[in-house]
C-alpha cells in the first residue's frame, strides 16, 4: 500500500485553512504542518485538524523531513520565496492561482520545479469543478464544432472584495475565466481590451470588464464584480456561455445552489468548489488536490492543469491590468516561457 503524502500548507488565510480540511479528508494524502506568521491561527488551525506540527515560518515547514509536498496558499505577491525554495528542497508543490503576480516571478517558479525535477501543480480550481470539466469534455468530443464566443460572468459581494484589497481584481477573480476561456477555446489570445472602475473608491477596482481575441477568431466576454449587495442570498453569481459552430453550453451557479432561510440568516452555501458538509468531498477543491497527491505519489505531471497554463494566464491577466490602465488595446505576442 502507498503511504500518503506527508503535505505541507503555506498560508492559513480563508482558502490555506480549507486546504488543509480538503487534504486531511482524502486517503492519500495528510497534512503534517501548517505555517502562518500568526502563531495563534497556525496553532488553531493545527490543533483543529489533527496536524502535529505548526510553524510561523515557511522556512521552518519546508526544512521539515515529513513534509513531501507543499501547498502555497499566501498572498499572490508572496508566492515565489516559498515555492522556489521549497523546490530547491526537494519538495512538490502547489501553488494557488495567480501561480504569481508577476511573470519573473512565475518564470522563477516554473524553472525551479525544473531544475529540481520537482512536480509544479498550479491551482486553477474550475478545471476540477464538474460543470466546467463537463463543458471541456463536449468540446473535445467536438459535440460543439469549433468555439466562436464565450461569456463568463464572476460577481461577489461587495464586502468579500475587502478581503482581497492587496490585489487587481484580474488577478485574483478574474483569472478563473481567462484561463476556462483558454482552455475551453484552446487557442492563445493575441489581444485584450479591459477597462475597470473604482466605484467604492479603494485602492483597487471593484469592476472589470475584458474582451479577448484569439488567435483563431474567437472572442471571450468576462466580466468580474464585487458589487453584488452585502447580506444578499446569492453572494456568487456565475455564469459560462459557450458557442460553437455545432452547438453551445450553458452554466449558471445560483441554478445549482441550494438556499437556505432561517430567523438568523438566509445564505446560498457552498455546494461546488469547497463546501463545508463531509469536509469539501466530491468538491472541485478535494479533486484538486486529490490529482496533485496522486501526481506526487505516482511521479507523473498534471495532465488537467500545466505550468505552462497558468502562465499564460497570469500573461492575459497582466495584460487585462495594462489595457483597463492605459485604456487601449494591448497585443500579447507568440506564447512563449524563456
Amino acid at each position: 500500500m502507498v503511504e500518503p503524502v506527508g503535505v505541507g500548507v503555506i498560508g492559513l488565510g480563508q482558502w490555506g485553512a480549507v486546504h488543509v480540511a480538503a487534504y486531511q479528508a482524502l486517503p492519500h494524502a495528510r497534512v503534517v504542518a501548517v505555517a502562518d506568521t500568526a502563531a495563534a491561527r497556525a496553532r488553531r488551525i493545527a490543533d483543529e485538524h489533527g496536524v502535529p506540527r505548526y510553524y510561523t515560518g515557511w522556512q521552518e515547514l519546508i526544512a521539515d523531513p515529513a513534509v513531501q509536498a507543499v501547498s502555497v496558499v499566501t498572498p499572490e505577491t508572496l508566492h515565489r520565496a516559498p515555492a522556489v525554495a521549497a523546490a530547491d528542497h526537494g519538495k512538490h508543490v502547489l501553488v494557488e492561482k495567480p501561480l504569481a503576480a508577476t511573470l519573473a516571478d512565475a518564470a522563477a517558479i516554473i524553472h525551479a520545479a525544473g531544475r529540481a525535477g520537482v512536480i509544479l501543480m498550479p491551482g486553477h480550481l474550475l478545471r476540477f469543478a464538474a460543470p466546467y470539466a463537463l463543458i471541456h469534455q463536449r468540446i473535445a468530443a467536438g459535440e460543439l464544432g469549433n468555439i466562436q464566443a464565450l461569456y463568463a460572468r464572476r460577481n461577489r459581494a461587495r464586502l468579500a472584495h475587502r478581503h482581497y484589497l492587496r490585489a487587481h481584481p484580474a488577478l485574483v477573480n478574474t483569472i478563473h475565466d481567462i484561463d476556462v476561456a483558454m482552455w475551453l477555446i484552446g487557442e492563445p489570445v493575441r489581444r485584450v481590451r479591459a477597462w475597470h472602475r473604482h466605484t467604492q473608491g479603494l485602492a483597487n477596482p471593484d469592476a472589470v470588464w475584458a474582451v479577448l481575441e484569439f488567435a483563431n477568431g474567437a472572442i471571450a466576454s468576462l466580466e468580474s464584480l464585487w458589487l453584488l449587495p452585502d447580506g444578499a442570498v446569492r453572494e456568487a453569481d456565475d455564469q459560462l456561455d459557450v458557442v460553437g459552430t455545432k452547438g453551445s453550453a450553458h452554466f449558471s451557479l445560483p441554478a445549482s445552489q441550494v438556499s437556505m432561510h432561517t430567523p438568523s440568516r438566509s445564505d446560498a452555501p457552498d455546494t461546488l468548489y469547497a463546501p463545508e458538509v463531509h469536509d469539501g468531498i466530491g468538491s472541485a477543491l478535494c479533486d484538486e488536490l486529490s490529482h496533485f497527491a496522486r501526481c506526487v505519489q505516482l511521479k507523473t505531471p498534471p495532465t488537467v492543469i500545466t505550468p505552462g497554463d497558468a502562465y499564460e494566464a497570469l500573461r492575459v491577466a497582466l495584460a487585462i491590468v495594462e489595457s483597463a490602465t492605459m485604456e487601449r488595446d494591448v497585443t500579447i505576442e507568440s506564447p512563449a516561457i524563456k
